[in-house]
């Protein structure tokens, strides 16, 4: 790197001046358009090569493709209603650790484990397999709840206020007070 180049980057580093052969360099008063940058961005790679040659990344595909590959597997020994609420999530050590969607589905996975067990020790991929471990966690994004909402009426709202003018406890009032603002809130 440029000594030039050295010296503005200490510079702007310490919030000092700095030398560069004999010119001192103040970073409030060097120009950016004068000092050649030596760094260059490398040309864009399309991502599957990207993920084909760095090895942390490789790795990672490598598994995902590993685990796509033991779901397809699974999934063949499911019952068609079953296989979109249950994914693998490990295979290590002789067990399988399968992701449920609810306690419904892991409830019938467990009744049927002996019969999946065998299904799956018979396969190649799965030669080792000695038990199938279930656990729940329900979806990320929660399901929507129906047009279930109930408005507040503005008669409803005056009747509220109205009872909450012949209340002496303070929090009682408060509160139904914040009930009947409800109504107001909405065109």
């Amino acid at each position: 790197m440029d000594e030039t180049v050295c010296a503005y980057v200490q510079a702007v580093l310490t919030g000092e001046r700095a030398s560069a052969g004999g010119t001192v360099l103040d970073w409030r008063s060097c120009n950016f358009m004068h000092i050649a940058m030596a760094f260059k961005p490398s040309p864009a790679q399309p991502p599957a090569a990207l993920l084909r040659q760095n090895r942390p990344l490789r790795l990672l595909l490598n598994q995902a493709e590993r685990l796509e590959h033991l779901q397809r597997l699974l999934e063949s020994q499911l019952q068609p209603a079953a296989r979109e609420h249950c994914h693998v999530a490990s295979w290590r050590d002789g067990t399988l650790l399968l992701v449920v969607t609810d306690g419904h589905w892991a409830t019938r996975l467990r009744y049927q484990q002996k019969r999946l067990l065998a299904a799956l020790q018979a396969m190649e991929a799965f030669g080792n397999l000695r038990r199938i471990l279930c656990k729940v966690q329900p979806p990320l994004v929660p399901a929507k709840r129906g047009g279930n909402s109930s408005e507040l009426s503005t008669c409803a709202a005056a009747t509220l206020r109205d009872t909450a003018d012949g209340i002496t406890d303070p929090k009682l009032r408060a509160a139904l007070e914040r009930l009947a603002a409800h109504a107001q809130d909405k065109p």
